[in-house]
């Protein structure tokens, strides 16, 4: 999914790490400190401007139009997986889409509950 715009409209994944306490994974992403959507407005309503809503629909509809070329369906998009950046001036943006737990080839039946791409020990 990262392919066609160099991951800036999906999260950037660094890599897997494992805890050694309990041996269960987790994915190392890019921090995004101003939180996923629903945060983002509430916390900083004042500060939105129509460009930076268009801004941020605009990369919405790029990320998905990347997991789709990827021959993928996310399965789970809301405003908790997208994730923004608020910017030292105060500016809104940078935002992603996160949460690809559930996402899975385009080809696999609705019906079936196979996982896809989930790290197993």
């Amino acid at each position: 999914m990262n392919n066609k715009n160099g991951g800036f409209e999906t999260i950037r994944i660094y890599g897997v790490t494992r805890d050694p306490q309990n041996g269960e994974y987790a994915i190392v992403t890019e921090f995004k400190n101003g939180g996923n959507l629903r945060k983002m407005i509430k916390e900083n309503y004042s500060n939105l401007t129509w460009e930076n809503i268009l801004e941020i629909l605009n990369r919405i509809s790029e990320g998905l139009d990347s997991v789709h070329e990827s021959k993928c369906y996310h399965k789970d998009l809301h405003s908790g997986n997208i994730l923004n950046k608020i910017y030292s001036d105060n500016t809104i943006g940078g935002s992603v889409i996160s949460d690809f737990g559930l996402c899975c080839p385009m080809d696999q039946s609705s019906t079936d509950k196979t996982l896809y791409g989930s790290v197993r020990k």
